[in-house]
């Protein structure tokens, strides 16, 4: 079943990684951290964007099948989700980004907190640098 992902799709998620990437930059250190993770996300990210793109995806040109097309919805749904949640976080706790030198709000979201997200942005760095690999081995058999 192919619902196929827009051009727009992909660029608002891209752009809600960015975001996201953004905000934890500025804040202490242990996220500062967490934010290098981001922007490893967001680079994997914009190379199948970037690749996507060059092979006229959202052109009607895509050279993509039915599968790949089910594949990257499935990756950028699962890359959404976990930017929603982290962008809600940073709108509950929205002095990580402040400059406060003591603030209940960064003792309640500790370590503990980043781990699960930690987990599951390495897995969809992963996850679309296996299917960004799969898009150069399916470009150079064309």
């Amino acid at each position: 079943m192919n619902f196929g992902v827009s051009v727009g799709d992909f660029l608002g998620v891209g752009t809600l990684v960015w975001n996201v990437y953004s905000a934890y930059r500025g804040a202490p250190e242990q996220f500062r951290n967490f934010s290098q993770e981001i922007l490893s996300l967001h680079v994997v990210y914009k190379q199948i964007e970037d690749r996507l793109c060059n092979q006229g995806y959202g052109n009607n040109n895509s050279t993509l099948s039915a599968k790949d097309m089910d594949d990257l919805r499935i990756l950028h749904d699962g890359l959404q989700n976990i930017m929603r949640e982290l962008d809600a976080l940073l709108q509950k706790y929205q002095s990580l980004t402040e400059n406060h030198s003591v603030s209940f709000d960064r003792l309640r979201w500790g370590q503990e907190d980043l781990a699960g997200f930690r987990e599951r942005i390495v897995m969809h760095v992963g996850l679309l640098t296996a299917f960004n690999t799969s898009l150069t081995a399916y470009v150079h058999t064309l």
